[in-house]
Order: structure tokens, then C-alpha cells, then sequence
């Protein structure tokens, strides 16, 4: 082992916890921030039930993913339930053009609904399609603010349900 790992792990032996304890601090301001836009989003594509829990949800499969998932009740088909999963997206072997982005997805929720997804938006949100999930997903916006950004995703998640048929 090289003089620069062994460093490293010296280091790391001393400054673990406090990164441990940083990264888990952000994943809960994250998750409540992610609860806090949706809550205070109004969209008639659907609802946050009276009562819903919003849960943390990371992963790091396809890149790094840290942010919050609750059930709403779809608009359409009628009074459909499903979850959806509002966060940030580092490093995905399925994004190229963007290193990191903002993302709105449903997890579970209708299957004729969830395959006719298709998110068209003017603001820079753009489709990306995983297997038969659809993504809205936006790279930061120059001011920096993580509310609009958030909104932003979930806006065009939104617009893309209304537009969904239901046929």
C-alpha cells in the first residue's frame, strides 16, 4: 500500500463518523425539504393523502440517488394510488449530458399509466426512460435554488399525468 492510501485511511479512521453523521444529515434535510415542496405543490394530477409518511429513499446501482418517496392518489384512472420518488441523481451511467440532476419518478402505481407516461416540458425538464419507468429529470438550475428545482420536475411529472390518456 502507497504512502497516499495509507494517508487516506489514517484519515479516514479519524473523520468517518463526522462524514457518516454529515451525509445522514443531509439525506433528512433532503427528504424533508422533498415532503415540504410536494406537500405545498398544487396539481389536480394528484393528491398527498391526509396522514401519508414521506421515507428516505437512497440508492446507488446506477449512480448515487438520495431523496424522499410517499403515496399519492392519482387523479387519473380514477383515485389511483402510487408512489413517487422526488430526489437528486449523481453520477447515472443513463444521464451523459449532466453529472448531477433533479429527478420525479412513480416507484409503483398503475401499469397503463405509468407506460404511457411521457414528460414534454419547455423549461428544461427532460424524458428519461428506464426499463418501463418514466423520469423527469433537470440539472440545477444556475440560481441554485433547490425549491424551484424540486418544483420543476414535479411540475412536468404532473403535466405528464394530465396529458396521459386514460385509455
Amino acid at each position: 500500500m502507497g504512502s497516499a492510501e495509507s494517508d487516506f485511511l489514517a484519515a479516514g479512521v479519524r473523520l468517518f463518523p463526522d462524514a457518516h453523521a454529515a451525509v445522514e444529515q443531509f439525506r433528512r434535510l433532503l427528504r424533508d425539504r422533498v415532503e415540504a415542496v410536494l406537500r405545498g405543490f398544487e396539481t389536480d394530477a394528484w393528491t398527498v393523502p391526509a396522514g401519508a409518511e414521506f421515507k428516505s429513499s437512497k440508492g446507488g446501482t446506477d449512480g448515487l440517488w438520495c431523496g424522499a418517496y410517499g403515496r399519492v392518489q392519482l387523479s387519473r384512472p380514477q383515485l389511483a394510488n402510487a408512489v413517487l420518488d422526488v430526489g437528486l441523481w449523481w453520477n447515472s451511467s443513463s444521464i451523459r449530458a449532466h453529472p448531477t440532476v433533479f429527478c420525479a419518478y412513480f416507484d409503483d402505481g398503475p401499469s397503463d399509466l405509468l407506460k404511457k407516461l411521457r414528460v414534454v416540458d419547455g423549461n428544461g425538464v427532460e424524458e428519461l426512460r428506464v426499463g418501463a419507468t418514466t423520469h423527469a429529470i433537470a440539472p440545477p438550475s444556475a440560481n441554485g435554488n433547490l425549491d424551484d428545482d424540486l418544483r420543476r420536475v414535479i411540475a412536468a411529472l404532473a403535466s405528464a399525468v394530465r396529458a396521459c390518456p386514460t385509455t
